[in-house]
Parts: structure tokens; sequence; C-alpha cells
């Protein structure tokens, strides 16, 4: 339009350079388009997801946080929760958890960026499948848990070298059964 508007001798040249044509250019140039604004906000709540709304950046033992916030919210509900609801929230949890750490990891340029914990939620969903409302258990599904989370003995260790939103959920849930079989065994 300004091009249009200095060749019909409406604006001069210097007119352009100045003043509010100059600020709406600026600002023009400066403004994000739609879809950058709506990749930027997507982006955003893939990691607020991944991350457990947040507890995932707490720094260092991420993991660890993000395994005992899991405890404590799970503590609260999980038990009264039928026993094919929770079969059907695990998979739904680990669905959609691969899916969006497949994009994180893929916007990050990370390998299994620390901030991903909802992994560690998904295991210890599995560990506590069984337990009731008593704390000494939830305390043991905890430290077991994470004992074989760092351990990552084979087949997890596997998949923690690969790439990709399914070896990031796949190791945790692979490492949840051995904690969870140790659980029943008390």
């Amino acid at each position: 339009w300004s091009q249009s508007a200095s060749r019909e001798g409406l604006l001069k040249p210097q007119e352009l350079e100045t003043g509010i044509f100059k600020e709406a250019q600026q600002q023009w140039n400066h403004t994000p388009s739609l879809p950058t604004m709506n990749r930027r906000r997507q982006r955003w709540i893939n990691k607020a997801f991944v991350s457990f709304l947040g507890i995932g950046y707490i720094r260092p033992a991420s993991a660890t946080f993000g395994s005992l916030a899991a405890v404590l919210v799970l503590y609260w509900s999980w038990p009264d929760v039928a026993f094919e609801i929770k079969l059907l929230l695990i998979a739904v949890l680990f669905s959609v958890g691969t899916w969006i750490c497949e994009q994180v990891e893929r916007d990050e340029k990370l390998h299994d960026p620390h901030f991903i914990v909802i992994d560690e939620v998904v295991g210890i969903m599995i560990v506590t499948i069984f337990l009731a409302h008593v704390w000494w258990q939830w305390v043991l599904a905890f430290f077991l848990f994470r004992f074989f989370d760092i351990l990552k003995i084979w087949p997890a260790s596997v998949f923690d070298r690969r790439k990709g939103g399914f070896s990031i959920m796949i190791d945790d849930v692979l490492m949840a059964l051995p904690a969870l079989f140790l659980l029943t065994l008390m």
C-alpha cells in the first residue's frame, strides 16, 4: 500500500520512513503470525503435560520429584478407582504421553529431555494399581519404582537409549513391573 501510495503522489518517500508509517511497519514485521502463536501455545501445553504441570523442571532429580508428585496426587484418589478404569486411564495416559513426548523431543532436539516426567507418572500408576490407603505401602512403592527406574535393567535399558515418545514411555512401564511384582509379594 505504501509503495503504491508513494507512486501516486499521495505520500512522499520521506514520509514513509518516519512517524506512524514506520512504527506500523515495524510492528507488523514483529507480530508473529497466527500459526506461529498457535504453535507456541501448543508447545507450552505439551511441555506442561509432559512435565506434570512443571514438576519436571525441578532440578536436580526431576524424575524423583515427578514420581513423588504422582504418589502424592494418586494416594488420595487412586485406591478408590475401579480396576478397569485404572487400566483405561493408564492406557490413555501412556498413549497420549507417547504422542506428546514424541513432539516435545522433536521440538527440543534433545533425547529424552530431563523435564519429561509423565513416564514416571504412568510408572507410579502401574506400581500402585493394587494399593489401598496404607501410607507405608505407598512409600515402599515410591522407593521400589525409583530403584528400578534408576537401575534400568534389560529390556528397559535398550529403550532408554532409543529416541522417540514410545521409548521414553515404555522404559518406565517396564521398570514399574518388577516394582509391582515385589509389592504384591509383600
